[in-house]
């Protein structure tokens, strides 16, 4: 498997690799049209002159006694070779004055028999020098009698050239080598941070999550490990308020189990004809026994949501009879407490459709807690008004409130207040997910030592 530096090494290097061979072969190829061009039109135009010129001295002297007259009449040109040639090809005569043995066939010569003129680049067939050579027929009236042939080195031009090539070609690697090192250097600060976001990852899969990102750059990548961070800092606190949840829940299962332990073993062991002492153990077994049966529902609920588990089902009820019920419901718990309760609701609150036992759930824990955070003789109002579009449920008490820092936690799950009658720390966040599935909502507003206000709203159309 690849690592990402390398892939971003290979892609730039192959980027920087193809642009630079590009750019190198246009710019030689622009050198080579420049010099050899123009080698060969400066040639081409000084060959004209001459050949035309040449033309002038054919009247009815032979080749061979005007070749002469030629070369004695014209000029010589160190960088250019002339030669006089019949139609078979053999030299007559070159710039020297003198006669060669054999004869040449390249192609400008035959060319230049042909159609009057021929040229040709190529390699000296005498010792392998490259060369340009032009040719032209030499007339005497409308009949070619011979031919002057004009040739000139390249090889100065070609040492010019491969100097260019070579220069070219050094530069090129040089960039490619300088551009490989700042690649190089660019993936390992673009890839640095994604190996420190690695090791922290696998810091948290080991379930060591103090350990934190350092990257302090500006992008992305810093982005995502702050997120980490802030994941970090969240699990750790969630970390934190399961374990105080789990030894709140223990505590909390402890004290009722206590209860009814003692009073199970007073009553074995006492005498079972006091029959007020046996109706207030027995009292105090079935209020424990209660408590410990809605902690587990209260467990066992918020398991099943957190699965995804928790089922609704929706029916069409009447508000009024429920806020009845509950005050019923809670009237022995009220008189204990010495808290007063009032309802408050008009004749139009009507029927809502929702799950009426889930609902109930909400109403249950949100006034249990109302009455015991009350001081005695507190009230605590239970109110309901239907709206346009939804239901309205309000559960106010005269109690301790909560304090502004505590508020916005409140329906946290694991979150426990700081009073000492706190419960388990899931009701209130259970209560505020049962509302939401029902496409509603839950919100909090209290005041220190003045009370605190629930509010549920509710679509009077469930939509689960």
């Amino acid at each position: 498997m690849k690592s990402i530096k390398s892939k971003l090494l290979l892609s730039h290097f192959f980027i920087i690799l193809l642009v630079t061979s590009l750019f190198s072969t246009l710019f030689l190829y622009g050198a080579h049209r420049y010099y050899y061009q123009g080698a060969k039109e400066a040639f081409a135009e000084r060959v004209d002159v001459l050949s035309a010129y040449y033309n002038k001295f054919i009247n009815n002297e032979t080749l061979r006694e005007k070749a002469t007259e030629i070369f004695q009449q014209l000029p010589s040109a160190d960088y250019m070779s002339i030669q006089v040639l019949d139609l078979s090809g053999k030299v007559l005569m070159d710039a020297y004055g003198f006669e060669q043995k054999g004869s040449l066939s390249t192609p400008d010569i035959a060319r230049a028999i042909q159609e009057g003129e021929g040229e040709w680049i190529g390699q000296s067939g005498q010792d392998g020098e490259h060369v340009m050579a032009h040719s032209y027929a030499l007339y005497r009236g409308e009949s070619a009698v011979g031919v002057v042939r004009f040739a000139t080195s390249l090889a100065a031009i070609d040492r010019l050239y491969w100097e260019i090539v070579i220069a070219t070609l050094t530069v090129s690697l040089g960039i490619i080598v300088a551009s490989f090192m700042v690649s190089l250097f660019m993936s390992s600060r673009m890839v640095g941070p994604l190996l420190e976001l690695r090791r922290v990852a696998n810091a948290y899969i080991k379930g060591d999550f103090h350990v934190r990102s350092e990257n302090r750059q500006r992008d992305e990548i810093a982005v995502l490990g702050q997120t980490m961070n802030v994941m970090a800092e969240e699990i750790q606190k969630t970390d934190k308020l399961k374990h105080e949840f789990i030894s709140t829940v223990s505590h909390e299962l402890r004290t009722p189990l206590t209860s009814i332990q003692g009073w199970s073993e007073t009553l074995l062991t006492g005498d079972l004809q006091d029959k007020e002492e046996l109706l207030d153990g027995l009292q105090t077994i079935r209020d424990e026994a209660r408590r410990l049966n809605g902690m587990v529902n209260d467990l066992l609920d918020f398991s099943k949501l957190q699965a995804k588990h928790l089922e609704m089902h929706p029916t069409r009820w009447n508000v009024a009879e429920l806020l009845s019920e509950l005050k019923i419901q809670f009237s022995a718990h009220l008189e204990q407490t010495g808290v007063k309760m009032q309802t408050e609701y008009d004749d139009h609150v009507g029927t809502i459709t929702a799950d009426r036992n889930r609902v109930k759930q909400v109403l249950i824990n949100l006034i249990d807690n109302a009455i015991k955070f009350s001081h005695k003789e507190g009230l605590v109002l239970l109110r309901a008004q239907r709206l346009e579009r939804e239901l309205v449920i309000e559960v106010i008490d005269e109690g301790e409130g909560i304090a502004p820092a505590d508020l916005e936690k409140m329906m946290t799950k694991f979150f426990k207040g700081k009073s000492k009658q706190s419960g388990s720390g899931i009701g209130l966040a259970l209560a505020k997910e049962i509302v939401e599935l029902h496409g509603g909502s839950m919100s909090m507003a209290s005041e220190l030592h003045k009370g605190t206000m629930v509010t549920i709203r509710l679509p009077l159309d469930s939509q689960i």
